[in-house]
């Protein structure tokens, strides 16, 4: 061990005896010995010594020596003695001398003679400074002795100088070598390896004040020592843990100490199923959960998406979900491309991107994935149904490749289920897995490739074809289209990539929109839902019974698609669900308004977007107010896509919910105008802004689209950090003594104008069931936000 650094710290003997090697000598944030990297001697004012916690283990370092060179019969062979001695047994040789030289009091310095970083410049500086010291106790002893007098103490003052001189100017190597160390300041310590010396004249550096820097280099080293022996303890305790856990584990086959899985990915579950086998399941029998149904079009009903769609409605809309198989002529290929804006760059792929703004996703292109964790999680009262739980991302963890996410998954479900054989687990096995044993030990981390800009519709026939998801959402029929900027995800598709308990939580689309996922490759996925019906049950459910205190501390948590409740405490709380199996190479659809959620069963990949239909606005409506009343910025301007709609006489529908519009529209402005408030036009700044989207309402989020109102008339583009209010909240808006002013996009007249179209009725082609009018918020969220809006803490929540 390195002596040097042995000499400072408490704990001598585990640094001596235990490491063997100098154990801060190797690591990048530790300081260092002089035979490493730093340059300077340590000076350490020895108030006890600090060798005495070594000096046992050093004795049995040499009784184990003894006893090694008589076991060997080679006791007097000093050639075998050197080379069978460890560096551990020659540095504790070494610090018996020490210790025998050393003693309470002495100003000791420590030094390897062999350490690179003594050079002769530095010898001779040292020796230099030891004559000077020399020089001056010998004139103390002189003035002392003999009364001063004038000629003596100018010689004094003359041969002290000049010492002093000597000591300051570069030393010549003649003089170096007719020099000699005093004998009685000065002992060399023997040593194998190196030599130690020791400055052991008491008090002869006192009067000399020690450089700052030094004692920081000590109280430094001394802390980290500390720290080490710390850290030390702490591994010590975690050993043991982990025994007494190994110990009291319920495996005995050895098979859940077999190797972990790749990192990060982890079950938090037991992992031996032969001595901890599966309990039942908990789920309920069939005739409890419902089946979603499975639908098989022909070649003709195939032939249009949203057609075919609007013509099941009222057969899915108790389930909320549904697959659709379609026939066997439709074999898309599966290669993936992303869109290249989504990925950083070169100026090669930029000028492919201008050409078809795709580029190629090969099974080495690294992309971001987000890791899921759930903590571990109790089982429910009386093991009824298994526990809700929350999940948490990490939206950028790491990039991995498609080759990567294959491999990992190979070889986590080894893991899970390892009596397999290479053959897929079955539907119940992954259920009952996801539900009772994932994260029931330990925190569960799953890797999950989400919303990565990209589709496999790219060229060939399969681009046109309109079940193509950009062309469903692009379809006429679709009331998307009419949305200028582009949403990743909702009006143009995205990509997933999951994996084994890969999973997508409880949440319904945005706007209550429609949804289409297309199972490209992989593994199957298990889908839940809820009809739209039912969705004020589930919210219900979800936050006065699921997530009580987590809804209490964020009323929002509905939204962020993190909460997972199992099937059987819905239904348990009088909540009809059904579940769905999809394979590849079939569609999910989901109805607005309708919850869902559900896992992957290993690798997979799909792709997803949104559509809206006519039939959609009255759920659109519901969600315009039920963001309203708890301050959530909506992702679509549904004001502008029912103007845009009108204007290119959409449908029967359109017009009707326009009409509904307009009419509240003008209401707020006759009541805004009565109080005095002036009126402009929106400049073609605004209108141009966002690519026509309308500001939010900084009260409740609401997008205003047609008109806005707020303090002074100060539109430049710059500042855009005024508030401003819908003409519903333009009231509550902060007074800063300017005066109101109502900005609007277009004239009474001409709302009047568009709504005044001839539209009947009888003409609607709805077949979707509308939605609930009163949609009743829980009781836990309402009195959240009743408290904030009372205390004046309520804030609009941006998507």
């Amino acid at each position: 061990s390195c002596i040097q650094l042995q000499s400072v710290g408490p704990s001598v003997s585990e640094r001596v005896s235990g490491r063997g090697v100098c154990s801060l000598g190797r690591g990048r944030r530790r300081p260092r010995c002089n035979q490493h990297t730093m340059s300077s001697v340590w000076a350490i004012q020895l108030e006890h010594n600090p060798f005495q916690p070594a000096i046992e283990l050093v004795a049995a370092a040499k009784e184990h020596r003894d006893a090694a060179r008589t076991q060997r019969g080679e006791a007097d062979d000093e050639l075998f003695l050197t080379r069978t001695r460890s560096k551990r047994q020659r540095d504790a040789e070494l610090l018996v001398d020490a210790v025998d030289l050393v003693r309470p009091g002495d100003m000791a310095v420590l030094k390897p003679s062999g350490c690179a970083s003594t050079s002769k410049r530095e010898r001779v500086k040292i020796e230099a400074e030891e004559e000077e010291d020399d020089a001056e106790g010998e004139e103390e002893a002189a003035d002392e002795a003999e009364p001063p007098t004038k000629s003596k103490s100018g010689s004094g003052a003359s041969e002290s100088g000049a010492s002093s001189s000597s000591a300051g100017r570069p030393i010549s190597k003649a003089e170096t070598k007719n020099r000699t160390p005093p004998s009685n300041k000065m002992r060399t310590l023997p040593s194998a390896g190196s030599a130690l010396t020791a400055n052991t004249s008491r008090g002869a550096l006192a009067g000399k004040e020690q450089p700052l820097r030094e004692e920081r280099v000590v109280a430094q080293t001394e802390k980290l020592f500390a720290k080490m022996e710390a850290q030390a303890e702490r591994r010590k305790k975690l050993k043991e843990i982990k025994e007494e856990k190994d110990r009291n584990h319920p495996c005995k086959c050895g098979r859940a100490h077999r190797k972990l899985p790749p990192r990060p990915l982890t079950t938090g579950g037991p992992r031996c199923d032969i001595c901890v086998p599966l309990p039942d399941p908990p789920l309920p029998p069939s005739s409890a959960i419902l089946e979603a149904p499975l639908l098989k079009p022909t070649e003709e009903e195939f032939t249009d998406p949203l057609e075919y769609i609007r013509s099941i409605q009222r057969e899915v809309y108790e389930f909320g979900i549904c697959r659709i198989q379609p026939p066997p002529s439709w074999q898309p290929p599966t290669s993936f491309h992303r869109r290249a804006s989504s990925r950083n760059q070169d100026e090669e792929a930029e000028s492919q991107a201008a050409v078809d703004d795709y580029v190629p996703l090969t099974e080495e292109d690294n992309f971001d994935s987000r890791l899921q964790r759930v903590s571990q999680r109790r089982c429910g009262e009386g093991g009824v149904h298994a526990p809700p739980f929350l999940c948490s991302f990490t939206p950028k963890y790491g990039k991995y490749a498609l080759g990567d996410l294959r491999r990992m998954d190979s070889e986590f479900r080894d893991e899970v289920f390892p009596d397999l054989k290479g053959d897929g687990p079955t539907t119940e096995q992954v259920e009952t897995w996801f539900w009772e044993r994932l994260a029931s030990e330990a925190e569960a981390r799953i890797l999950y490739t989400s919303d990565l800009e990209g589709t496999a519709f790219t060229s060939g026939k399969y681009a046109e074809h309109k079940w193509c998801l950009q062309k469903i959402a692009d379809n006429e029929a679709s009331l998307l289209r009419f949305v200028d900027y582009q949403i990743p995800g909702v009006n143009s598709p995205m990509l997933y990539f999951g994996m084994l308990f890969s999973m997508f939580c409880w949440h319904v689309e945005d706007n209550h929109m429609y949804s289409v996922s297309y199972l490209h490759e992989g593994a199957p996925k298990t889908w839940y839902g809820v009809s739209p019906k039912d969705a004020h049950e589930f919210d219900r459910v979800f936050a006065d019974h699921a997530f009580t205190q987590a809804v209490e501390n964020d009323p929002m948590l509905v939204f962020k698609k993190s909460a997972m409740l199992p099937p059987t405490m819905l239904l348990d709380q009088g909540v009809p669900v059904c579940r769905a199996t999809q394979e590849p190479g079939q569609f999910v659809v989901t109805l607005p308004q309708a919850y869902h959620s559900g896992f992957s069963h290993g690798f997979n990949a799909a792709e997803a977007v949104n559509f809206m239909l006519p039939d959609w606005l009255p759920y659109a409506r519901t969600a315009e107010t039920w963001y309203k009343r708890i301050g959530r910025e909506s992702c679509l301007d549904l004001e502008q896509i029912l103007i845009r709609a009108a204007e290119a006489d959409h449908s029967p529908e359109v017009l009707y919910s326009l009409n509904q519009v307009v009419v509240e529209e003008l209401k707020h402005r006759t009541r805004v105008r009565k109080r005095g408030t002036t009126e402009r036009p929106m400049t073609d700044v605004d209108k141009r802004f966002a690519l026509g989207r309308g500001p939010p309402c900084f009260r409740c989020g609401h997008v205003c689209h047609l008109s806005f109102v707020q303090r002074g008339d100060d539109r430049s583009p710059k500042p855009r950090t005024r508030h401003l209010a819908c003409c519903e909240h333009y009231r509550e808006l902060p007074d800063t003594g300017e005066p109101l002013y109502l900005f609007t996009r277009h004239s009474d007249a001409y709302l009047e104008e568009l709504t005044n179209k001839p539209y009947n009725a009888d003409d609607f082609s709805t077949t979707l069931v509308p939605p609930i009018k009163e949609h009743r918020m829980p009781l836990t969220m309402e009195r959240i936000l009743e408290q904030q809006h009372s205390t004046g803490n309520a804030k609009r929540r941006v998507v």
